[in-house]
């Protein structure tokens, strides 16, 4: 039966023109919830999207030397912001950031650094270049002088706020009075340990103005794409305290460090990868897969990965085409959500769904509708983003389901391939002829609790 503290929202379940599928009842197979109503059955997968734990230390440093001159300061950041968390629903979800107005709960949109609420018919998602080096225009890794995003340092005072989209006063480029020179970001330095993956960006800022400087703010700015534009956003801000007093030809030395655990996953390595990458704010750089590695595996078995510096491999968009994101077609099974009748244990590197049913009339076969308008629901605080699609059995028998999976079309660099993100298995379903199968991914974004 339906649980109440296994959350299942009704009005995702519900937010479809043919209500008859909303099950009377519920069971539950391996924490997949599984109905039926008339001639429908409904199954449930839920994923709980981990969050990037983000970390800082701040440097004063004798340039002659190399040693600091003053304490350092450690510690989290526990600043992420709505536009990072919105961020993650568009394109860890999958849905567009189409609300226009209002940057509040329930809502998926961004707001730029000059005030604007973004949206668009398009995903919120980064475009990471930086792995092997800084670039000028995109991601989080500006090259020398660029001061519009990457890391910023500022004096402003004022409280961290959850809806905060800028740096209270920042701190110039340049070499005059008041003014840090904004170095360029080195190459990213990535560690795996503990099934535990991270990775550090540095910027270093000299100060050249004949006086001290003493910095209270620092932010993180990404260049991110909504609605296939692109703008500058804040994702993070923290209060330095107490300031950061850096002296006339000293040099500050800012360093995040970003980790993700992998230790117990909820989906599959292909998913946590793309978690890294966005939230990260890095690319696919590793020819291989596996275990600190930050690639992805594609349905046909082939490592996609970049070898330079590139585009970041998310992008989402729910438009229903043949092209991007967890969206498909009619009368495609290749990819979007996907049934199977091999019920062999999920495989933390699954890249196929076992036994896929291929769509079809035949023995054997479902018809694939296309993929539903994803449906996004907000209780506090808990986004929840429903991908969802229908099968029908036409074939003539009975079609054993006994697990499903959900294959988006990111991009890794230009190109975009088919990449199976999440799997689970459940009891067998029987679907007899002349009845359907809906299956229901949820991706579930947790809010911070207190969202000052």
């Amino acid at each position: 039966m339906y649980k109440s503290g296994d959350e299942i929202s009704k009005s995702l379940l519900a937010g479809t023109p043919n209500k008859e599928i909303i099950p009377l009842s519920w069971k539950e197979s391996n924490g997949v919830y599984i109905g039926k109503r008339g001639k429908v059955h409904t199954v449930v997968c839920s994923v709980d999207v981990p969050q990037v734990k983000a970390e800082y230390i701040r440097r004063v440093i004798d340039p002659k030397t190399g040693q600091d001159i003053r304490p350092r300061q450690e510690g989290e950041c526990h600043s992420w912001n709505r536009n990072h968390y919105n961020h993650f629903c568009s394109a860890i979800g999958g849905i567009n950031a189409a609300d226009a107005t209002n940057f509040i709960d329930g809502n998926i949109n961004g707001k730029d650094t000059g005030g604007t609420v973004r949206s668009g018919a398009f995903p919120f998602t980064l475009d990471a270049y930086g792995f092997s080096g800084p670039k000028d225009a995109y991601g989080a890794s500006p090259d020398v002088a660029i001061s519009t995003h990457g890391i910023q340092l500022g004096t402003g005072v004022g409280a961290e706020s959850f809806d905060g989209h800028v740096i209270g006063t920042q701190i110039a480029h340049g070499l005059g009075a008041g003014q840090l020179y904004y170095a360029t970001t080195p190459p990213l330095a990535y560690a795996y340990a503990d099934n535990k993956l991270s990775y550090i960006r540095y910027r270093y800022f000299d100060n050249f103005s004949g006086a001290q400087i003493s910095p209270t703010e620092m932010t993180m700015v990404g260049r991110i794409a909504i609605n296939n534009v692109y703008y500058y956003v804040m994702l993070s801000r923290d209060i330095i305290s107490p300031a950061l007093d850096i002296p006339h030809l000293a040099q500050a030395a800012i360093q995040y460090k970003y980790t993700l655990d992998f230790s117990s996953p909820v989906a599959l390595r292909n998913l946590y990868n793309m978690i890294f990458n966005q939230g990260a704010m890095t690319c696919p750089k590793d020819s291989t897969f596996g275990d600190g590695k930050i690639s992805a595996t594609d349905t046909d078995g082939v490592v996609r990965y970049l070898d330079r510096s590139g585009y970041g491999w998310i992008k989402t968009p729910s438009v229903h085409n043949s092209t991007y994101g967890y969206a498909r077609v009619a009368n495609s099974s290749t990819s979007g959500v996907q049934a199977g009748t091999d019920d062999a244990a999920v495989n933390f590197d699954d890249y196929v769904l076992p036994g896929l049913i291929t769509h079809g009339t035949g023995e054997g076969e479902l018809s694939y509708d296309a993929t539903e308008t994803p449906v996004k629901s907000w209780v506090d605080p808990v986004m929840t983003i429903a991908q969802a699609r229908t099968l029908s059995n036409g074939s003539g028998g009975t079609i054993g389901v006994k697990t499903s999976g959900i294959v988006g079309r990111p991009q890794v660099g230009s190109p975009m391939y088919n990449i199976l993100m999440a799997r689970n298995v459940f009891s067998t379903v029987n679907v007899a002829d002349g009845e359907s199968i809906r299956i229901v991914y949820l991706f579930k974004i947790t809010y911070p609790a207190v969202r000052a």
